[in-house]
């Protein structure tokens, strides 16, 4: 992140993915970051789906992202599906909102089917 701070970003990507080589992920995820906070989406994708190829949690939470932010929500939904089918739902710490919470509000069915509102009237509801 050093590397990154002082704009030698060819270097940090390179130190970074050696880190990842031996799975210590999250600079990786850093620098994503910081890309896309410096406005550079295109390099954060790119370091996401690297990330993602290491098994990063957050990867592909975010490339849904952003393929949601730029209108391809069947790419979106196919990339958060493969994120839910990972079991990256259950990571605690998450940067940004996750798109399956935008696509799929009420949950997801294991046929892949949005799970519907769940109604007063429903036919789960118990009287206990």
């Amino acid at each position: 992140m050093m590397r990154e701070e002082a704009a030698l970003f060819e270097q940090a990507e390179h130190y970074a993915r050696a880190a990842a080589a031996y799975g210590l992920t999250s600079t990786m995820a850093d620098l994503a970051v910081s890309r896309e906070a410096a406005g550079d989406k295109g390099r954060a994708e790119e370091l996401w789906e690297a990330a993602a190829s290491y098994g990063h949690p957050e990867a592909l939470a975010n490339i849904a992202r952003f393929r949601y932010e730029s209108r391809d929500i069947e790419g979106a939904a196919r990339i958060a599906r493969e994120a839910l089918d990972r079991g990256d739902a259950a990571y605690p710490y998450h940067r940004t909102e996750p798109v399956w919470r935008k696509l799929w509000p009420h949950g997801i069915e294991p046929d892949g089917s949005p799970t519907p509102y769940p109604h007063e009237d429903d036919s789960c509801s118990h009287a206990w």
